[in-house]
């Protein structure tokens, strides 16, 4: 190499980054297994971090066809986060 530096590029068309970013924010619901554990999960993201009013709680790994019929509403998300939307 006559003395160049090689370093190696992190360019990858597939490795989703800030999608595997976003998981460290977001509240992980792999585990929930019903709405009311998500509900859950959500009370405790709010108690622990104190989010500004008005700033959004999102969640990912629910499973969606188990709860296709008994998602999570807006009265029960409020009730443990209503300063926030979550």
């Amino acid at each position: 190499m006559n003395g160049q530096t090689v370093m190696p590029g992190i360019l990858d068309a597939h490795a989703h980054l800030v999608s595997l970013g976003n998981t460290f924010i977001q509240v992980n619901l792999i585990d929930a297994e019903t709405p009311e554990d998500a509900v859950s999960l959500v009370e405790e993201r709010v108690l622990t971090t104190r989010p500004p009013p008005g700033q959004w709680i999102l969640g990912w790994g629910w499973d969606e066809g188990e709860w296709a019929t008994n998602y999570p509403n807006f009265d029960l998300l409020s009730s443990v986060s209503p300063l926030t939307r979550a």
